[in-house]
């Protein structure tokens, strides 16, 4: 949980994963490092779906090749121990990928990284972001504690974890402010659909009234 988590909102976490624990649950796979895979593809799955939607609205579409089903069943077709190795960097993609991406690329023993780019963009929002947690529907919900926010976010940050717990809350926190919008947006409609149906009611006349 984030520094900035109320012990409420640490206790109803901790409340729902135990009464789902509670709950029948069937593995995906028989082995575990299946399941795992297959757990991943979802999630993963369910991530591209997302930010391809965002993607469209901009006339651009993301695709997934590795998330296919027919990529998918030939990777777990191989044993585990020639999917992985301490020595090589994703041995079956190098050897899946042999003629196709260039030998540099494929043969590398790194992995891409972008602390520097989540400091970068910090600095040049920090000021908006901090006023938006201020006006914060999680604090008014009893959910996140503004001063340990502020406090935690402005203290130097020795590693990105702060900025990727910050990514989960303010996607919350957009989340409820959207949720509000449409509920009082319904809420508005529905007064001004029965003040209407009101005001065109016929009106009784004298000889019908009681």
């Amino acid at each position: 949980m984030p520094p900035w988590a109320t012990q409420d909102a640490i206790a109803a976490a901790r409340d729902l994963l135990r009464a789902r624990a509670q709950q029948p649950v069937e593995p995906l796979a028989r082995w575990r490092d299946q399941h795992e895979v297959l757990l991943s593809a979802r999630k993963k799955g369910k991530l591209v779906r997302q930010t391809d939607t965002l993607y469209q609205q901009h006339g651009l579409r993301l695709a997934a090749p590795f998330l296919d089903d027919h990529v998918l069943h030939a990777a777990l077709a191989v044993r585990p121990e020639d999917r992985l190795s301490p020595y090589r960097f994703k041995p079956l993609l190098t050897a899946a990928m042999a003629g196709i991406l260039p030998t540099e690329i494929r043969e590398r023993t790194t992995k891409g990284e972008y602390s520097a780019e989540a400091y970068h963009d910090w600095m040049r929002h920090r000021r908006h972001v901090l006023a938006f947690i201020e006006d914060s529907e999680l604090a008014r919900q009893g959910l996140i504690d503004v001063d340990a926010a502020h406090r935690a976010l402005l203290a130097p940050l020795p590693n990105p974890s702060v900025l990727i717990q910050l990514l989960g809350t303010l996607a919350c926190e957009k989340w409820l402010r959207t949720l509000a919008t449409a509920t009082a947006t319904a809420t508005a409609t529905a007064t001004a659909e029965r003040s209407l149906d009101s005001r065109q009611r016929p009106i009784p006349s004298e000889g019908t009234r009681p």
